[in-house]
């Protein structure tokens, strides 16, 4: 079993449920780029991006990786998978795409977030995409082509997959997508609730 197939079905099993956190405390589940009403980088902390992998150079295939993370209560980041993968190689083998996803994830793991001020550290899962250009492709396109436009429907793929696998991820999964859909709910009733000016008592947990 490969390096990227144990983290996915290992790692993410250490997810936020399972470290103690209580399930009655909610996290957050935002898109890319969508947490800084709540979380900054930590002073000193630079995005620098991953080096390319020393034994790709020969063939510099352009390469994506759309990571899914969670920002800790205490900022740190934990618990790192595969969400989404691109190559512009026609088969890129398993042994460069651990490399791939070593430097990928070893560059997530350097950062730190503290609160924005007001903001609740409360933990948050999110995306974070990872490019490593070989030349032929622009980073913009290499963007596009590891784009995750909804973070929830990414949990739902990654779900269905996790069960084809019959993979460890799974039980995470579960609780994720669980939350994803109370928290939706709860939107729900909170605009009807609105659009109605109800004076029912369930508009008011």
């Amino acid at each position: 079993m490969g390096w990227v197939r144990r983290f996915l079905a290992i790692s993410i099993v250490l997810s936020i449920p399972l470290q103690g956190i209580a399930q009655e405390i909610e996290y957050r589940v935002v898109n890319e780029g969508r947490i800084t009403p709540w979380w900054r980088l930590a002073d000193g902390v630079d995005v620098v991006g991953p080096g390319y992998p020393e034994k790709s150079l020969s063939t510099r295939p352009d390469v994506c990786l759309a990571l899914g993370y969670v920002i800790q209560r205490d900022g740190t980041v934990a618990d790192p998978f595969v969400v989404k993968r691109w190559s512009s190689a026609a088969a890129l083998d398993n042994a460069a795409w651990e490399d791939f996803g070593r430097s990928a994830v070893g560059e997530l793991q350097r950062w730190r977030f503290v609160p924005v001020e007001g903001a609740v550290a409360r933990p948050t899962f999110t995306v974070a995409t990872f490019f490593f250009s070989g030349g032929e492709t622009t980073a913009v396109d290499l963007r596009e082509q590891c784009r995750i436009d909804d973070v929830h429907d990414a949990l739902v793929n990654a779900r269905q997959a996790a069960y084809d696998r019959g993979s460890l991820n799974r039980e995470w999964l579960d609780r994720a997508y669980r939350e994803t859909l109370r928290r939706e709910i709860r939107a729900n009733q909170a605009n009807r609730c609105r659009l109605s000016h109800s004076m029912a008592e369930g508009c008011f947990d």
